[in-house]
Order: C-alpha cells, then sequence, then structure tokens
C-alpha cells in the first residue's frame, strides 16, 4: 500500500509542477507583450512616439556635443605641439648661435696660440745659436737655414 501512496504523491506534485509553468508561461506571455498591444489608446501611442523621438533627439544631442569637444581637444593639442615646435626651432636655433660664436671664438684662441707657438719656436732657435762662451748671438749660416 505504501507503495501506491508513494505512486500517488509523485503524480501529485508532477501535476503541480505543470501547473505551476503553465501559470509562469502566462505572466511572462503576458509580460512580453509588444507595446502596440499595451498602448492601444491614440494618446498612449502618441506618448510613446514624443518619448522615442525625445529619445533619439537627446542622443543625437549628446553625440553632437562629444564630437565636437573632441574636434575642440584635437585643434587645441594640435595648436599646442606648433607652438612647442616653434620654441624648439627658436632653442635650436640659439644654441646654433651660440656654438657658432663659440667656436669662433676657439679659432681665435688657436689663431693667437699658434702665434705664439711661432714665436716659441724661434726663441728656441735663437737660443740654441747663442754662443754661451762670449754671450754673442751669432748670424745664422745662410747654408742651414731651411
Amino acid at each position: 500500500m505504501t507503495q501506491k501512496r508513494h505512486e500517488e504523491h509523485i503524480f501529485e506534485q508532477k501535476q503541480d509542477d505543470t501547473s505551476r509553468r503553465q501559470k509562469k508561461t502566462v505572466n511572462i506571455y503576458q509580460t512580453l507583450k509588444p507595446a502596440g498591444d499595451r498602448a492601444a489608446s491614440p494618446a498612449r501611442r502618441d506618448s510613446l512616439r514624443k518619448r522615442t523621438s525625445l529619445l533619439f533627439i537627446s542622443l543625437w544631442l549628446i553625440t553632437l556635443i562629444s564630437l565636437i569637444t573632441t574636434l575642440g581637444l584635437y585643434f587645441k593639442q594640435s595648436s599646442a605641439l606648433q607652438s612647442e615646435l616653434k620654441e624648439q626651432q627658436r632653442n635650436s636655433s640659439t644654441l646654433i648661435t651660440e656654438l657658432q660664436k663659440q667656436l669662433g671664438e676657439k679659432e681665435q684662441e688657436n689663431s693667437q696660440l699658434q702665434k705664439l707657438l711661432k714665436k716659441e719656436q724661434e726663441f728656441s732657435q735663437l737660443q740654441a745659436r747663442y754662443n754661451r762662451r762670449d754671450g754673442v748671438v751669432t748670424k745664422p749660416d745662410p747654408e742651414n737655414v731651411t
């Protein structure tokens, strides 16, 4: 007898589950009805159309504002880069001028050192010709001068 009772109990549970599923299906169907079925009156359809239009216009305006802002930032950055490039060109030009000035000074210093070296060499040659015994500088031989 318990076996029969157990089978009846399982049968009842299956019927309850089936009944619950059918109710859920009906509720889901009612929830998922198309908007046209719910907005049966012309006033509701007009209201829905206005809200939809307002939504699309709002999205369009947001997109337009974003685009304008992006373009503005792009041109601002481009302008900043151009001014930075001009500043670097000025700095490099100033640096080149400074280096040319230093080069001129170094060339002048080199020229002076060359003259001083030439005088030192002449003095060295003169010292070599100095006669140490009598303290007289002898005239160089024209044959030995190179």
